[in-house]
């Protein structure tokens, strides 16, 4: 899937220099793709800066694994007032399956107001009132949503970690499950920036904070010295806020709680780069309905390739002729 942050002409092209498909897209518009697995395509657009996105939300046909990601928000980093995104609907397609514990999740440092658009008709799904240092989920019934809000926030595909029986186990008989949370997410967290982070309550959960130098780490107001080329290992569940002084970048992994000793089961993930971390994007944004007032948004670098779970996001801009 294409999302376009701006308006943009966009072209397709594969590794034997056939060129797929070109369009063109609005503002908070999208366009979903097919593309053939085990070959290589560049997309590019050549006015406006766009994300792509690729995997599947709800894998299975409704059942079995729920794929897990942190979205980047449009500004750059993971803390921002805007995101763009896939969601699911039950209208000419899959929808949630409302026997799972999974959704999109909100997180607010502060009291912030968002606004879920449906990126197809701009109409608003959603408007609510997170609270400072908690967090709202919520199960967007679009193809594709924008998420605004008056305030930073932080947005994830989440399982909460539990597993939701149909037919119970029983002697001599296998259960059958609807679904299970069962992942690893990473995001950047840019320095000196607060940070909210949600470790799934009904999981066994690991958070590792990756570094490449020496970090005075701070997480819910307690103070941890981390060494270059190191990590620090938080397992606490819940909602938390975390604060560095350098780039880091979070690596979370997380399993059910039963049955016991059980691996990872994921369909794969790139590993963003620590070094790209406080790269941002130059991109304005069109805001959706009434809204909130939108700026332009100055950032300094170019933008950056941020790689999650199943979900790959990346912001390109065109600068000199080429896509950054």
């Amino acid at each position: 899937m294409v999302l376009s942050v701006e308006k943009a002409a966009v072209a397709v092209t594969k590794d034997d220099g056939t060129i797929l498909t070109t369009f063109n897209l609005d503002a908070n518009s999208y366009k979903e793709l097919m593309l053939e697995p085990f070959r290589v395509y560049k997309i590019e657009s050549s006015s406006g800066s766009i994300m792509v996105q690729s995997g599947a939300i709800d894998a299975n046909g409704g059942g079995g694994y729920t794929p897990c990601f942190l979205v980047p928000a449009v500004q750059g980093g993971f803390v921002g007032t805007f995101f763009l995104t896939k969601s699911l609907t039950a209208v000419g397609g899959q929808g949630w399956d409302s026997r799972r514990d999974y959704g999109y999740r909100v997180e607010a440092l502060e009291d912030a107001r968002v606004q879920v658009y449906d990126l197809d008709t701009k109409l608003v799904l959603r408007e609510f009132t997170v609270k400072a240092g908690t967090g709202v989920g919520i199960r967007p019934a679009a193809k594709a949503i924008a998420v605004q809000s008056n305030k930073p926030i932080t947005l994830s595909l989440v399982h909460n970690g539990s597993i939701e029986m149909t037919r119970p186990l029983t002697s001599g008989v296998g259960g059958e499950f609807s679904g299970y949370g069962n992942g690893v997410m990473f995001m950047g967290i840019q320095s000196n920036e607060e940070t909210m982070i949600y470790l799934p309550a009904e999981a066994y959960a690991e958070a590792y904070f990756l570094t490449s130098a020496e970090t005075q780490l701070t997480i819910d107001g307690e103070a941890h010295t981390v060494q270059a080329g190191s990590s620090y290992l938080f397992t606490q569940p819940g909602t938390h806020t975390v604060q560095c002084n350098q780039n880091v970048v979070l690596q979370i992994n997380f399993w059910p709680l039963e049955p016991e000793y059980q691996g990872l089961w994921f369909t794969g993930t790139a590993i963003p780069s620590i070094e790209t971390v406080n790269n941002n994007p130059t991109v304005t944004i069109t805001s959706l309905g009434e809204g909130f007032p939108m700026m332009y948004i100055i950032a300094g670098a170019g933008a950056a390739a941020v790689a999650v779970i199943v979900a790959v996001l990346l912001i390109m801009r065109k600068r000199g002729g080429k896509p950054s």
